[in-house]
């Protein structure tokens, strides 16, 4: 499609991916957390894996790394890396607007064991998001990261990255941190703070960071088309299912929520979608 550079054609790309560096880390947290700043990490085998918050990603044994995106001649170019050359090239592809996702942030996003780390890595990576996007705010829409597995400091990163940083966009992995349940009560005010913040919550599921306990990923060690499926599809049915039947949309009714990746084509077919 030609377009007119600058010209707006209402096409928003609803899940493309920061490619952010491992140094936003380093340049943006505080220097007692500098030892534990995410690190990519060569294998002997010549896989990019990455170190972050004292586990390696990817987690699955035949998953191929990193080093597609962040290898020598990777995917992570100016083009894509540098604010301006990504909305020059949204212009020329006729996109107006793009939702950005983190491709390293969300690897471990809610498993890192000590909460103050994990508030801090959350919140390095979210100012580096809005500083990205300060080029163009309406037309970079950055979604912000939160520990889950420590509810209480999601909630404050929640409302400093709303409130001092304008993110009005959150993403989680599907796969509830320790295997318990989305609909459990330490949740509730996570749920409460992004309905009263009206900032959405997006599920997107990273295959290079599900955790054991994770839908078919001891099953299928492996074999990485059906733990793709099990994590990129399954989980995501379980999530929405979750959300419905336990009750948590019903005591949260302005809570916002999405599936990304999910190749939601089951929506059709789903007795819960069709009866609701």
């Amino acid at each position: 499609m030609a377009v007119e550079a600058g010209k707006a054609t209402g096409w928003v790309d609803a899940d493309t991916h920061l490619y952010e560096p491992c140094e936003l880390w380093q340049d943006r947290m505080d220097a007692r957390y500098r030892p534990d700043v995410p690190t990519l990490v060569p294998m002997v085998d010549g896989r990019l894996f990455i170190q972050y918050g004292h586990r390696v990603y990817p987690t699955m044994p035949n998953h191929p790394g990193f080093g597609a995106i962040y290898g020598p001649g990777g995917t992570a170019i100016g083009t894509v890396c540098d604010p301006r050359e990504r909305l020059r090239w949204m212009d020329a592809a006729g996109t107006d607007i793009q939702i950005l996702y983190p491709t390293l942030a969300l690897n471990g996003a809610s498993q890192v064991d000590d909460p103050a780390l994990a508030g801090a890595l959350a919140r390095a990576y979210n100012r580096y998001a809005a500083e990205f996007a300060a080029s163009d705010p309406r037309r970079l829409v950055p979604a912000l990261v939160v520990p889950m597995n420590h509810p209480g400091i999601a909630v404050q990163e929640i409302n400093y990255a709303r409130h001092e940083l304008g993110l009005t966009l959150a993403v989680s992995n599907p796969t509830p941190p320790g295997n318990v349940p989305w609909s459990d009560s330490r949740y509730d005010d996570v749920w409460a703070t992004l309905q009263d913040l009206d900032v959405p919550l997006t599920f997107h599921e990273l295959t290079a960071s599900a955790p054991p306990y994770g839908t078919g990923v001891e099953r299928y060690q492996g074999d990485w088309a059906m733990l793709y499926v099990c994590t990129h599809v399954v989980e995501q049915v379980l999530v929405l299912t979750e959300f419905i039947l336990k009750g948590i949309l019903a005591r949260f009714p302005r809570l916002r929520i999405s599936l990304a990746e999910s190749h939601v084509s089951w929506l059709e077919g789903w007795p819960i979608g069709r009866a609701h």
